[in-house]
């Protein structure tokens, strides 16, 4: 089924084959959201033509479900995937010169709705066209919001005449667009309520029939379909989500069908307060908890700054997509029209995300030298791509490119892949870069400490977490149904005759008691006195989400220092 809703396209972030995105919401026939869509579940079309989806994700915003709170801990891994989080924004758009006194009234039932199905820290502002109307900067303060629209007056006149209307109308229009210019794209969804009780539409030849006087327009402010055409670009390259609200009965059928020319082109059925509808705004918050995000690789010919029609069509039953039905393809930029390596992305400094992948960094000793041995893993978010090519660099604090290494082929065919390079201790920004073999590029950045964390006499590498596989250990970034998680730490410097024993929790914080435990071993028992730890530990309980992994070493019974790592189960 297709409907219509919102759709962004991000600008080209390298070589001509940038992919585009479009964002759309998913909702029951009920209009409750679905979070559960798969890429094999959304056909996608531009033009008419149905379009291979090169990537696919969900962004949910707004509150979390409530439940007990879980502390922030470290992030696993760095990504350059988009992603879309905290408080959801809603401004009101208020044309007070279309409302008649006393149909203000109409919208506090309606804002109390809106209210209602907000989460405690989702913020609401509120907009006048006109300076001396109410303004009230986002703010999660919801007696503020209230206070501030309890004491709006309409300041709409029942002897408005078309030219007057005509006037309003581009304000309002010019309003919208100055609003679209504060919200780029790729940023999270901002909810804008528009109450109006009517516009002129485009175009002279139904102006005489608005008017409630028998006032002859002059054409003073002549409502032309370019200034719908400037909302209707400006939206469209920005992350505006658009409801047009029917305040009150329209003054004229003229007037109604400029709010429904709106609509059309915010791509959302517009919500009516005189048919009863504010029951309808409970809906628009439901269906705003959640988008997705599908992107396309256009043709060359296709990137020309053109508006070009989307449809986005769910295989399941009873669903029902929100697209807005227009997207624009940006130009290709000819300074970035040829393709790019993995080794020119470390000397380009903007982001890149066209291929989307996680990688993260640890710490080793290097034998022999008083450099850090960095082993880097990364892997694609969609696992059905392949790495073609990929490069990790190190900066210091001055930005120079100090150490790099490029990824062995053998090294590509695992996953997660991986790099090892030698630096000096200290602090740097990485970067790693890849190509996938269709050409496509994405770097990921983070700052790393390239160091071992001391441990009494001992030195420890960095904690790694992953699964046993026929018999060794294979490093993992994410999880999924694997009853236990193996956790591998080398130490060094370890004393002849030394005790050694050590331990594998799930915490809630790195000193936190133990949440769950397993056991451990530890093996190796060569002259330079290095070991290395194995521990496994149950995670098929864990809800979905991060949690801690804690392994302490000590040294004759003592505990001597310990390592974390964030554990990240899908």
């Amino acid at each position: 089924m297709t409907l219509s809703g919102t759709a962004v396209s991000t600008a080209p972030q390298g070589g001509g084959g940038a992919l585009v995105s479009v964002d759309f919401r998913a909702v029951t026939s009920a209009g409750s959201p679905i979070a559960d869509l798969k890429v094999g579940d959304v056909t996608l079309k531009v033009e008419g033509r149905e379009r291979a989806i090169r990537s696919f994700a969900l962004l949910p915003i707004g509150d979390k479900p409530a439940g007990p709170a879980r502390p922030t801990l470290p992030p696993p891994f760095a990504t350059n995937t988009v992603k879309i989080e905290g408080t959801r924004d809603t401004l009101l758009v208020l044309d007070d010169e279309s409302i008649a006194p006393g149909d203000e009234k109409r919208l506090l039932p309606a804002l109390n709705q809106y209210l209602g199905g907000l989460g405690s820290g989702d913020r609401v502002g509120i907009l006048t066209v006109q300076d001396r109307g109410l303004n009230v900067s986002l703010t999660s303060d919801r007696e503020a919001i209230r206070k501030a629209m309890t004491s709006m007056v309409g300041r709409g006149r029942a002897s408005e005449t078309v030219d007057d209307a005509a006037c309003r109308t581009r304000r309002n229009l010019g309003a919208l667009v100055s609003v679209a210019g504060n919200f780029p794209p790729g940023s999270a969804p901002v909810t804008v309520l528009f109450f109006s009780t009517g516009l002129t539409p485009p175009g002279t030849a139904t102006m005489s029939t608005m008017s409630r006087s028998s006032s002859t327009p002059t054409n003073m402010c002549e409502v032309q379909p370019r200034d719908y055409q400037q909302f209707q670009t400006a939206t469209l390259g920005s992350s505006l989500n658009v409801y047009v609200v029917a305040a009150a009965l329209a003054p004229s059928t003229a007037m109604q069908s400029g709010l429904e020319n709106l609509a059309g082109l915010s791509g959302n059925a517009m919500v009516e307060l005189v048919k009863g509808g504010d029951g309808d705004m409970v809906r628009v918050v439901r269906e705003n908890t959640a988008w997705y995000r599908a992107a396309y690789e256009p043709e060359v010919s296709e990137r020309n700054g053109a508006i070009q029609r989307v449809e986005v069509q769910i295989k399941r039953s009873g669903a029902e997509a929100r697209v807005r039905p227009q997207i624009i393809v940006p130009k290709v930029d000819p300074k970035f029209a040829s393709t790019l390596s993995a080794k020119d992305l470390l000397r380009d400094s903007r982001p890149h995300r066209d291929f989307e992948f996680r990688a993260a960094a640890f710490s080793s000793q290097e034998p022999g030298s008083d450099r850090v041995k960095l082993i880097v893993l990364f892997e694609p978010v969609e696992a059905s791509r392949v790495i073609k090519s990929a490069v990790v660099g190190l900066y210091d604090a001055k930005g120079k490119l100090t150490v790099q290494g490029t990824a062995e082929s053998a090294n590509l065919a695992r996953t997660p892949a991986t790099i090892a390079i030698l630096a000096s201790p200290g602090v740097y920004r990485m970067r790693v870069a890849a190509v996938d073999a269709g050409g496509q590029v994405g770097t990921v950045d983070a700052d790393v400490d390239v160091s071992l964390t001391r441990a009494g006499t001992l030195q420890l590498g960095s904690l790694l977490l992953g699964v046993a596989d026929s018999g060794s250990f294979a490093g993992r970034l994410t999880f999924g149904p694997e009853p236990v998680a193996i956790a591998y730490l080398e130490m060094y410097g370890v004393p002849q005759n030394a005790q050694l024993s050590a331990t594998v929790e799930i915490v809630d914080t790195a000193t936190g008691p133990a949440v769950a435990s397993g056991t451990t071993k530890i093996l190796g028992d060569t002259p330079d006195g290095r070991r290395v730890v194995l521990g496994g530990v149950p995670i098929a309980q864990l809800p979905s989400g991060d949690a801690l992994v804690r392994v302490t070493v000590s040294i004759d019974g003592k505990p001597a220092g310990q390592v974390t790592r964030t554990l990240r189960k899908r």
